[in-house]
């Protein structure tokens, strides 16, 4: 009877173990399927296993991975994950405008009275979603022109006194 009752198959979640072998991978580095696989032999599809310990960490870590094709993950430089949440959120903006377009182009004296108020209540979600894009857009355009403009000034000033300067020289020269 010393023999416990049940023995679990793993301690930690799939998730988990993936995130406690490779989250202090260095930029750059290539995480391999067969390293993914060795790391979780029981499962035969880990790919919510690896979607969660990208979330985990993107959370902790301020590392993401990027898919590699026929070779595994790549630990993503910061520099990248720039271009990669841009294209994502991208992807994303472009299927709610097909999902938009689908609905509008909904014939309406074909469908239910119940279809009828899904149709519209998925138009008006739609509406505001992008609505919702439309702003954070705007909003973010005008972020960046007033960096751009600080940016500017900023230059402007260093110039200005770099003249200021010479200027001041010239004058010491000639006197």
């Amino acid at each position: 009877m010393d023999a416990p009752m049940f023995t679990p198959l793993e301690m930690d979640p799939a998730w988990k173990i993936l995130y406690n072998k490779f989250h202090d991978r260095d930029y750059g580095n290539i995480i391999t399927k067969d390293e993914i696989t060795l790391a979780l032999p029981k499962h035969r599809h880990p790919r919510g296993a690896i979607y969660r310990c990208i979330k985990e960490m993107e959370e902790k870590d301020n590392k993401s991975l990027k898919s590699e094709r026929n070779r595994g993950y790549r630990v993503m430089p910061p520099g990248q994950h720039i271009e990669v949440g841009a294209f994502r959120i991208l992807r994303g903006t472009r299927q709610v405008k097909k999902g938009d377009h689908t609905l509008k182009a909904t014939n309406v004296s074909l469908i239910t009275p119940t279809e009828r108020i899904q149709l519209s209540n998925m138009k008006s979600r739609t509406s505001r979603i992008l609505c919702a894009m439309r702003k954070r857009v705007v909003e973010g355009e005008q972020v960046a022109v007033k960096e751009k403009v600080e940016v500017n000034m900023t230059d402007v000033e260093r110039r200005l006194k770099r003249i200021e300067e010479l200027i001041k020289k010239k004058k010491k020269i000639r006197a």
